[in-house]
């Protein structure tokens, strides 16, 4: 049979990466993240976070104005629990949807 767009799709078919070699490259790079944090070597922090219905980029002493109320003063500490990404000079880390 020739080939043709209705015998075969005309992209190049993608190989998935094997699921234990993927693991350990996930393995390796939390290890190396995690070392660079531990030894305190990764600079300035950022992070994306949900908040108010809105994704703010915000890094360390950062102030937020919003139009939503909440029951905080200016100059309080807020907890962020809807952390979507976290990344430094060399690193970033995505979570799928929200970092654990």
């Amino acid at each position: 049979v020739a080939k043709t767009s209705l015998t075969s799709p005309p992209w190049p078919e993608v190989k998935l990466p094997d699921p234990v070699e993927e693991a350990k490259y996930h393995a390796e790079v939390v290890r190396k993240v995690n070392g660079l944090i531990s030894a305190g070597q990764y600079g300035r922090l950022f992070a994306v976070v949900h908040f108010a219905s809105k994704q703010w980029k915000i890094t360390s002493e950062d102030l937020i104005m919003m139009d939503n109320v909440l029951e905080a003063e200016c100059g309080d500490r807020i907890r962020m629990e809807k952390v979507l990404l976290v990344g430094a000079d060399d690193f970033t880390l995505v979570g799928r949807p929200l970092l654990g």
